[in-house]
């Protein structure tokens, strides 16, 4: 058993600082509190042993760390990309499926007017007969109408005959 009357004799006695001892001392559960009753030669050795996570390991476990992050980020971006690529190829593939049905679709509507414009054609044309036929059969209905009124009443073929 080791007997410290003050920390700072401790420090001096291990070569390290007040940062470091308690660092150490609340990793390895030993109290500094009451150095007068001792500490054992096993918790003094811990004491003097760095911490396994510190300095260049801890920047080392840090980097490895971060490479793995990296590396997964890496594979992320690589599986986000072929993902944009593919759906890119879906969205052309829809277009230009979408612009050969909007061609079909156009032509079948220059089509329909053409048909709507022949079929109004056809009307008009069909009014017009009708309206010459109409005034034909009028000119008809007239001439007779003139005709019966200067003719004498019709007689008969016996009439005719024996007069």
């Amino acid at each position: 058993m080791n007997k410290f009357d003050t920390v700072d004799d401790l420090l001096k006695e291990l070569n390290i600082s007040r940062a470091t001892a308690y660092r150490r001392a609340r990793k390895y559960d030993i109290s500094l509190a009451n150095l007068s009753s001792g500490l054992s030669d096993d918790e003094i050795e811990k004491l003097k042993q760095p911490l396994q996570n510190s300095g260049k390991q801890k920047l080392s476990d840090d980097a490895e760390k971060y490479r793995l992050k990296v590396s997964e980020m890496s594979d992320i971006i690589k599986n986000l990309e072929t993902e944009i690529a593919s759906q890119k190829e879906r969205y052309d593939e829809e277009r230009k499926r979408n612009d050969e049905r909007e061609t079909i679709l156009l032509d079948k509507l220059g089509e329909a007017q053409n048909l709507v414009s022949q079929s109004q054609q056809l009307q008009l044309m069909t009014e017009n007969k009708l309206a010459k036929a109409e005034e034909e059969l009028a000119n008809i209905k007239m001439i007779e109408t003139e005709t019966s009124a200067t003719e004498a009443p019709k007689q008969g073929f016996w009439s005719k005959l024996f007069k």
